[in-house]
């Protein structure tokens, strides 16, 4: 099982009843919704990705 789906599950992320299929569904969804949100992964330059995580100002 994968393992985010076990975290969610344990911190009760669920409503009660919401089977694995559905569960696999909406963990697809998250996914597809937070792929670059911190991070390009598709991007293999990762000093470039750093650089520019660094001039982000934090307030």
């Amino acid at each position: 099982e994968d393992f985010r789906l076990k975290i969610l599950n344990k911190i009760g992320f669920f409503e009660d009843g919401v089977e694995k299929p559905k569960k696999k569904e909406i963990l697809k969804l998250i996914n597809k919704q937070l792929v670059n949100v911190y991070c390009d992964w598709n991007n293999k330059n990762y000093g470039v990705e750093l650089n520019t995580k660094r001039g982000h100002s934090v307030y």
